[in-house]
Parts: C-alpha cells; sequence; structure tokens
C-alpha cells in the first residue's frame, strides 16, 4: 500500500511539472494567435531590450502580449531573465506568464530550455525564480554545472537528494555528478556526494565521474597539483570505501600511463596516489586500510601490481611501504 501511495505522490509531482509546461506551449500559441504582429514585435522588442515601460504599454493594452514569442520560442519573460530585470520578470508572473514554457534549443547539451535557464548567472533572481516555482530542468542543471554558475548549489540543493539519487539513474554515465567531474566542477561535485550521487565505476570506465576527476586532475597537475581539484573532493568524501579508492589509484596510475614516460606524469601518479591513500587512512579503519592495498581489480591486480606492470616504480614503492 505504501508503494501505491508513494507511486502515485511521484506521478502527481511529475504532472505538475508536465502540466506546467504543456500549459506554457498553449499559452504561448494562442497568444501568437490572437494579437497582432505589430503588437506581438512590440512586447518582444521591448522586453528584449530591457525597457520595462514600454512593455507595460503594451500588455496593459493587450495581455496575451505578456505571452507571446518569437520564431525561435523567446517569449518576453524568458528576455527578462536574460537581462536580469526581476521587476520585469516578477511584472510578467503577475500577468499571467507560465515560467515553465519552454522551446527547443539548438544545442543539443541543452535541448530545452525555459526562463529560468537565462537567469543562472544571477543568484538573485534565480532564487526568485526558484520561489515562483521555476522548474530545475536537467537543461538548467546540466548548464549550471558545465559553464560553473554561482547559482549551481543552490540549484542542487532545490532538486535535493531525491534529485541527485533519481539523476543516478543513468547508466551511459553522463550524470551530474559526472559532468560536474568532467569540467572540473569541485564545489558541484562535493554537494552532489554529500547528497548521496553514485560514483561507483561505470561499465565503461571512460563514463566513470572517478576517471573524469583523475583526468582533470591531471590536466590541473602543472598549475596547482591534486589539491583543490575534483579529485581532492572524492578523495575527501567520507562514504569512499575500498573498491572506490582502490578504482581511483588503478584510474590515476592509468591516466598517467597515457602521458608516459612525462616527467609531469610520474610526479603525478606519485602525488595523486599518496593523497588517495593518506586520505583513505585517514577515515577508515585499520582493517579497511589493510584492505585498501590488497584489493584486486577484475584482472587479479592490486594497485601496486598495476604501477609496476606500468613502470611507475616510485608509486609501486610507495604503495609497498604504505602497507606496512
Amino acid at each position: 500500500m505504501k508503494k501505491v501511495l508513494m507511486f502515485t505522490l511521484i506521478m502527481c509531482v511529475f504532472s505538475v511539472a508536465a502540466f506546467s509546461q504543456i500549459q506554457g506551449a498553449i499559452q504561448t500559441k494562442i497568444a501568437n494567435s490572437f494579437v497582432t504582429e505589430e503588437v506581438r514585435k512590440a512586447a518582444l522588442t521591448a522586453a528584449e531590450h530591457n525597457k520595462l515601460t514600454a512593455l507595460k504599454k503594451v500588455v496593459e493594452k493587450q495581455k496575451q502580449a505578456a505571452y507571446v514569442s518569437d520564431e525561435r520560442g523567446m517569449t518576453p519573460l524568458m528576455f527578462a531573465s536574460k537581462n536580469g530585470n526581476q521587476d520585469m520578470v516578477a511584472y510578467l508572473l503577475d500577468k499571467g506568464a507560465e515560467i515553465n514554457t519552454e522551446y527547443e534549443n539548438p544545442n543539443i547539451n541543452y535541448p530545452k530550455v525555459n526562463a529560468l535557464f537565462f537567469a543562472l548567472n544571477n543568484p538573485s533572481l534565480t532564487s526568485f525564480m526558484l520561489q515562483k516555482k521555476a522548474d530545475v530542468t536537467r537543461s538548467v542543471m546540466m548548464k549550471a554545472i558545465d559553464s560553473h554558475q554561482p547559482t549551481t548549489l543552490m540549484l542542487i540543493q532545490k532538486i535535493g537528494k531525491k534529485g541527485v539519487r533519481n539523476e543516478n539513474n543513468k547508466e551511459t554515465g553522463n550524470s551530474y555528478l559526472w559532468h560536474a567531474a568532467r569540467v572540473g566542477n569541485v564545489n558541484a561535485v562535493t554537494k552532489l556526494l554529500q547528497l548521496g550521487a553514485t560514483f561507483d565505476p561505470y561499465k565503461d570506465l571512460v563514463h566513470s565521474p572517478m576517471h573524469c576527476a583523475v583526468d582533470d586532475a591531471y590536466k590541473r597537475f602543472s598549475s596547482q597539483g591534486v589539491r583543490g581539484t575534483v579529485l581532492e573532493a572524492f578523495a575527501n568524501h567520507k562514504d569512499l570505501n575500498v573498491s572506490q579508492a582502490n578504482h581511483l589509484l588503478e584510474g590515476i596510475i592509468a591516466t598517467a600511463a597515457v602521458y608516459y614516460p612525462s616527467e609531469t606524469a610520474s610526479a603525478f601518479a606519485l602525488e595523486a596516489t599518496k593523497m588517495i591513500v593518506n586520505r583513505f587512512y585517514a577515515s577508515h579503519p585499520k582493517e579497511e586500510q589493510q584492505q585498501l592495498l590488497r584489493w584486486k581489480d577484475s584482472a587479479g591486480y592490486t594497485a601496486q601490481q598495476f604501477a609496476e606492470e606500468n613502470e611507475f616504480t616510485q608509486v609501486a614503492a610507495y604503495l609497498k611501504s604504505a602497507q606496512k
């Protein structure tokens, strides 16, 4: 019975969000067919050029002007959001503009965008729109994470544990955590991990969030070492288990091996390996510490053996000494 009630509640939440988007599409379509071309262009021009007084004059004469869209699908509300004009956003919402109207975006990474999508660099406006029930869609979240927007943590907090864990079902690896690791968004990675984002290896190693973390750390190593990278965020995660820590060690060696015999790669492998082992030892009981460096992958290799095979002698020597 509880499962049925939970399913019904989830479907209701989904239906509200879906209905809001459908309602917005219908609202825009009706408005475009109802107003004259002159009125439509006047409303859109006023909004695009950030002229609230001019927009009010048009809307007060014909209310439907608040809901129109241009050929791409941009509405006055979207232009207001893009311009960061909270007064205009509030005015249009007060006039009944649907906040979750979407349009098809040619950018395949963000296929559908709403007004909130354009407000992501403005924390005050984003907060206001979230209070007005703006939907945190996948396109919105991906844009915020990929471009390191200051509102990213706000959005992650908004979707909460449930939203983060639902996103974990993505078997292709293109989860929020994967993208945050790929672009080196340390704050996003830390927050996602806190809320329970899954970071176990995927079937395809390249699509592992931890693999992305290692790759990002190597790219930044010459300028900042491994501190302050997403790799450090994974190393600091309190729920890091033995198999995951071992996967990080193997990922470090494998990534460095791609660039071998670069001196940078060798130095990176040693420093990153030390960080993982030291952080794991500091936060786990002795029995788990001992398991870490004895853990064997599917091919039967320990991290030490993997390092030896790839000729990272300093790393192998360190891993051997760390077992004592």
